[in-house]
């Protein structure tokens, strides 16, 4: 849109310049007539040569800003856009300004100076609508299935207060057509709240009331997150509400029931509770005072004056409120275009001013979002997490392609579609691979050895990341061999003719080996971003170092090799960076030195790994366990419920042990279900990953270690060849979408609603 713009104003530029350049004569007679222009253009010879010259020099400036507008129009850097179209906007303002206070001075241009007011205010709008139309969205989502109760005929009715100045904002805004209803129909929230807008498939999904076929439910939820409720007495809020759990006065959620018949809209309201009303109210009262503005205006004035009016409050609007656009879910559609929602419900009561006013208020009562946003560095506190002094909960994915997609031209795309849905679904880390050692798109082509191509591709990864407001784990080295790995180091030093054991666990031990895997490290940590100019140790998007993808060494069941290893590489790291979180990237297998704990791994085997969950978590310089969860591929001829009772004591243990023996935050860095199963179905994989969830969310309003789960793995359309077992697209199944929205609203709320305890303390 940006381009297109550009490119009209700079069409509209180069136009004029040089018609004023070639023909003056015949551009002064269109514009202000014959009269007029045999004034402006002079009355001698002399005179007009002058004039002449003046003007076509203006000409020839109007034409150089016109090219200069039609170059800009190719930069692709959206913070360069946002300052370039707000100037716009203010020279364009400026322009018209200028008009007012001197060409209406002159009698000979009394008619023709408005219609260039007009111009110029019209080119500014232009600039307005970028603007509007690059506001950045920041969703959260909660399912409304909770609020009702199904197959039983009972709601929770009350009825809202009516305001006492009704009858005059009737009359502040014209209005005639149910202005009570209205008000109660937009899905307004406070200034930190959540709105979500969900229209069920059929009325028997959310209305046991009333099942008429053709009767359509509408629910929607006003949310203020600085009222939280009482969360900690919830055991599990995707429970319907019984009648001890009465929303209260303090309850952060609103539903409404819309019945849709004959193609009338009546609202009923279920519920009271409100901390999203006096937001509601605010933002209609003052979308009448801009409406009050602008009709006073068009009777006293003229139409100009009102476009005046309207055009300030749009300028106003944009640079200093934006909203927060939610997410509109629609039977298996999901949009989110809120205020165009609220417009169409307005539009069809016949509310025409109504509609406008509140959505000029709406945007003007919400506070900007930067179009970068402001990233703090992750710290630990204890078990927590912590961002600015507040816990820290995650809910993120995997997509190790991040840097591998970004190296090459036509698949670049994939990596900015995929951090912006990451964060249109609320979520905040994502654990991608920094490393790929040999073979195809080489990071590292040989020890020492970098292709700057494929480092600047992970120096878009991280600025992508930065810009949508995620934070990445970046693993440093693979166990496995897809993409080199320790392999590959392995290789490397073979091909130098260094002696080594007839094992890849060379890795571990062997001098040369680490050296190579130390200089990789710290070229790594002290590169400089050459898109953000910031090097990675200093890049708070980045979340944190993880030393290993499944570290296993088998050729020392006992463990020992791995712990050194484990110690001299964290080492190392802290001693280059000490302001990013480090964690092993271990898969959470208990050792031979965790007797009592043996019981909790799948089976026998994963005892001699040479790993140890708790032994090497302990390590001073790592500052969070990670563990996996893959519970097909490690279990079998086990049904579906006994994988999930193994889920949850698998879960379970873990953040037991990190939270009274290691005094550390425990992060669930994968967990997956594969579809090769023979009796694979979509929602069993759904189960899994509701428990999972559920058991992070209820850990965290205890304020217990389990700090977060990142999905293994998400993917976006058309990456059906990189798509292991696990993969999914999440939007392509609505369900889905919601449970990963769903645990990212809660596990916001819950950060929210807790404070960090004595207790909590290092």
């Amino acid at each position: 849109m940006f381009t297109i713009i550009c490119i009209l104003h700079s069409t509209v530029a180069i136009a004029c310049g040089s018609s004023i350049m070639f023909y003056l004569k015949d551009i002064s007679v269109l514009g202000h007539g014959t009269e007029t222009a045999q004034k402006l253009l002079g009355s001698t010879p002399h005179d007009q040569l002058l004039i002449q010259i003046s003007n076509s020099f203006a000409g020839l400036l109007l034409f150089v800003i016109g090219f200069l507008v039609f170059m800009v129009a190719f930069v692709k850097d959206k913070e360069f856009q946002s300052f370039f179209a707000k100037g716009c906007v203010l020279l364009h303002v400026a322009m018209a300004l200028w008009r007012f206070y001197f060409e209406r001075r002159l009698e000979d241009l009394a008619w023709h100076w408005p219609k260039q007011v007009i111009g110029d205010l019209l080119l500014a709008l232009s600039w307005v609508f970028f603007l509007v139309y690059t506001w950045r969205e920041k969703p959260f989502c909660m399912d409304a299935e909770r609020f009702i109760k199904r197959g039983k005929k009972k709601h929770y009715r009350g009825k809202v207060a009516r305001l006492p100045w009704k009858g005059t904002l009737k009359i502040l805004l014209g209005a005639n057509l149910e202005l009570g209803n209205s008000l109660r129909k937009l899905p307004l929230r406070s200034l930190y709240g959540v709105t979500v807008i969900t229209r069920a498939t059929t009325a028997s999904a959310f209305d046991p009331i009333d099942r008429g076929n053709n009767s359509v439910s509408f629910t929607f939820l006003i949310s203020g997150l600085d009222t939280v409720g009482n969360m900690e007495n919830q055991e599990d809020d995707t429970a319907p509400p019984t009648a001890k759990q009465q929303p209260s006065s303090n309850t952060p959620f609103i539903p409404y029931n819309y019945e849709q018949k004959d193609n009338m809209e009546q609202a009923q309201v279920t519920s009271a509770a409100s901390s999203g009303w006096p937001a509601l109210y605010a933002s209609v009262l003052l979308g009448a005072v801009f409406g009050l503005l602008s009709m006073v205006a068009a009777l006293a004035v003229a139409v100009p004056a009102t476009l005046v009016i309207w055009i300030t409050v749009l300028v106003l609007l944009t640079f200093f409120g934006k909203p927060r656009r939610a997410l509109v879910i629609e039977g298996r559609k999901i949009t989110r275009d809120i205020v165009g929602f609220v417009f169409k419900i307005l539009l069809k009561e016949g509310n025409v001013v109504a509609a406008v006013c509140a959505v000029l208020g709406y945007f003007a009562l919400f506070r900007r979002n930067s179009e970068e946003p402001e990233l703090a560095f992750v710290t630990r506190n204890g078990t927590q997490f912590m961002v600015d002094g507040r816990p820290f909960y995650i809910n993120g994915w995997n997509s190790y392609w991040l840097m591998d997609h970004s190296a090459e031209d036509d698949r670049k795309p994939r990596v900015s579609a995929m951090l912006e849905a990451g964060a249109r679904m609320g979520l905040t880390v994502c654990r991608t691979w920094a490393f790929n050692d040999g073979g195809y798109n080489a990071l590292q082509v040989s020890p020492g050895r970098f292709d700057e191509r494929v480092f600047k591709a992970l120096d878009y990864v991280i600025a992508e990341a930065r810009q949508h407001g995620i934070r990445l784990l970046l693993c440093l080295v693979n166990n496995l061999k897809p993409y080199g790995g320790k392999t590959q180091y392995v290789k490397w030093a073979w091909e130098e003719g260094i002696g080594l054991s007839s094992s890849n666990d060379s890795f571990f031990f062997d001098p040369t080996i680490k050296r190579y895997f130390k200089n990789y490290v710290k070229t790594l940590l002290t590169r400089k971003n050459t898109i953000t100019g910031i090097e990675y140790r200093n890049d708070p998007s980045i979340f944190g170092w993880e030393l290993m993808n499944e570290p296993r060494c088998m050729s020392d069941p006992s463990g020992d090799t791995l712990q050194d290893w484990i110690e001299e590489m964290s080492a190392f790291v802290k001693s280059i960076d000490k302001n990013h979180l480090l964690t092993v990237g271990l898969e959470g297998f208990y050792g031979p030195k965790n007797p009592k704990r043996l019981t909790v791994n799948p089976e026998d085997w994963a005892s001699t790994f040479g790993s140890d969950f708790v032994r090497n978590s302990k390590v001073p310089d790592i500052d969070f366990a990670s563990v996996h969860i893959y519970p097909d591929h490690w279990i079998h001829d086990r049904t579906f419920e006994e994988k999930l009772t193994f889920v949850s004591k698998w879960m379970l243990s873990h953040i037991e042990d990190a939270h009274y023996d290691l005094r550390k935050p425990v992060f669930f860095t994968e967990y997956g279900f594969s579809n090769l199963t023979n009796d694979f179905q979509h929602s069993q994989r759904e189960q899994f990953y509701k428990t999972v969830l559920d058991i992070i969310y209820k850990s965290a309003k205890r304020k217990r270690a389990g700090a977060g789960a990142l999905v293994w793995q998400l993917f976006v359309e058309g990456m059906e060849e990189f798509n292991d077992d696990f993969g999914i697209v999440p939007w392509e199944r609505s369900s889905t979408y919601r449970t990963f929205t769903k645990q990212s609203c809660r596990s916001y709320l819950v950060a929210k609603a807790l404070k960090l305890t004595p207790g909590n303390k290092e």
